[in-house]
């Protein structure tokens, strides 16, 4: 993990931490403090959506539509969507190939879908995913690379595709 990365991961789990404090409105221990954020964030991390006309959207563990970006976080996005063309490659965190990009749609933002075929041999519940720009980061080598390990995102999306078959 680079610096860049490490740097991001730690900025974007302080701001999930903090609005996880925020909304309590009461004080709390500081230990209580920690074990109601670990919690929400690992509640709201892992979980994959769904749109109403049944696309699956990865989890992300930023409430984006909250979120003021600064310009060094727009700058980041914009080389996410630079990277984001037709035929790259999206990696996980761990370094295994998730798919490659077919489309990306909405505004230049963290909110910007980025749709990805998945590899048959990623073994997910899915054949086509949306990343939020937001949860991808711009590689060196010319691809993207999702903030979740394969995992974490294989967990989040067979529960969603589960509980939209009951």
């Amino acid at each position: 993990m680079t610096f860049h990365k490490l740097a991001l991961a730690t900025a974007l789990t302080s701001v999930t931490a903090m609005a996880a404090y925020a909304d309590e409105g009461t004080y709390q221990s500081s230990k209580d403090a920690d074990e109601t954020t670990a919690e929400a964030t690992q509640s709201s991390e892992m979980e994959a959506t769904m749109s109403d006309d049944g696309q699956l959207t990865a989890p992300s563990s930023v409430d984006l539509a909250n979120k003021e970006f600064t310009n060094s976080d727009k700058t980041l996005i914009e080389n996410v969507l630079t990277q984001a063309d037709d035929g790259a490659t999206l990696n996980s965190v761990d370094d295994v190939i998730i798919g490659e990009v077919t489309s990306h749609a909405g505004n230049r933002d963290a909110e910007h879908l980025v749709y990805v075929d998945i590899r048959d041999d990623a073994d997910l519940a899915a054949d086509k995913i949306a990343f939020e720009a937001g949860t991808l980061s711009a590689e060196e080598s010319g691809g993207l690379e999702y903030a979740y390990s394969m995992e974490q995102l294989r967990t989040a999306v067979a529960a969603k595709v589960a509980a939209m078959k009951q």
